[in-house]
């Protein structure tokens, strides 16, 4: 079953209401904690492009020296230098608990439209963002990293929740 979930995320003080995700459970000695920000190297490498959409992979890799775990979809803002954008984040797929030992890693495939909707023009579909702020699931504080291109549909990433490794495509 595939569960669609729309959460917008304006970011302003980085406070992302639903970023927490069901299921949750409490840990045990045989369960590992979940993964913390400050565990997590997070990387945005180049993606790629297809009529009109981009395609990338958002990694998360387990910097500690422990095993740890998480479940569900990342929180996901954009941004300029100077300021925060409203950001829509569209959940889709069913979410899974996701083991990480130290070292391995975790991603989550992020699809969006470089192609103007709505009130949105040919000149533009507004301020191009410089940065993507991510928060691990079930976390509240994030890591920016690097954000090239134009982002149209009112700033929609459809997102993905994480798997283990990374992307096969």
């Amino acid at each position: 079953m595939s569960h669609l979930v729309r959460s917008t995320a304006a970011l302003a003080g980085l406070t992302i209401a639903g970023i927490g995700l069901a299921g949750i459970q409490s840990a045990s000695a045989s369960t590992p904690p979940r993964c913390h920000t400050s565990n997590l190297k997070i990387t945005l490498p180049g993606g790629s492009a297809g009529a009109g959409q981009r395609y990338a992979d958002i990694y998360f890799k387990n910097i500690s020296p422990k095993t740890c775990r998480t479940f569900g979809w990342p929180g996901l803002g954009l941004a300029t230098v100077h300021k925060a954008l409203s950001t829509d984040t569209v959940r889709i797929g069913t979410a899974h608990w996701v083991t990480l030992k130290p070292g391995q890693r975790a991603y989550s495939a992020l699809r969006w439209t470089v192609i103007p909707t709505g009130n949105e023009n040919s000149k533009g579909c507004g301020p191009t963002p410089t940065i993507l702020r991510v928060i691990p699931p079930n976390e509240t504080t994030f890591k920016a990293v690097h954000w090239s291109g134009q982002i149209c549909g009112h700033r929609t990433i459809n997102a993905y929740p994480l798997h283990f490794g990374t992307d096969p495509h």
